[in-house]
């Protein structure tokens, strides 16, 4: 897998000093094809990253090469976040009204105690 600007349309970025883990996620919003989800970290000296499925039981369906065994920890603690919240995650993808904004993800995931905002 390639990691390419075109993969973070329409994302939301949720940093993890914010969800208490140690990799990010990307949240599409009102997205077209199968229910996706971007879990990793995105910078100079350390990329690497998961496209995983938002459901209850979430599955990496591609991923860059050579994660280390430390790194797919990380990713799973992600993907056992995207699990618990999966139906927060899904309706922000799904949104056909588009009501249910980056903002309203957020705010959704801090009533929960699953964000922390400053």
């Amino acid at each position: 897998m390639i990691i390419d600007d075109k993969l973070f349309d329409r994302t939301v970025r949720l940093i993890g000093k914010y969800t208490s883990l140690k990799v990010d996620i990307w949240s599409k919003w009102c997205g077209d094809d199968e229910p996706i989800i971007l879990i990793g970290n995105i910078d100079k000296n350390n990329n690497y990253l998961i496209i995983a499925t938002i459901s209850p039981t979430p599955y990496i369906l591609n991923q860059t090469p050579n994660i280390t065994n430390e790194q797919m920890k990380d990713i799973q603690d992600g993907i056992d976040y995207v699990a618990k919240n999966y139906d927060l995650f899904l309706k922000h993808y799904t949104d056909p009204t588009g009501q249910f904004s980056d903002d309203e993800l957020i705010d959704a995931l801090a009533k929960r105690g699953d964000y922390i905002i400053k």
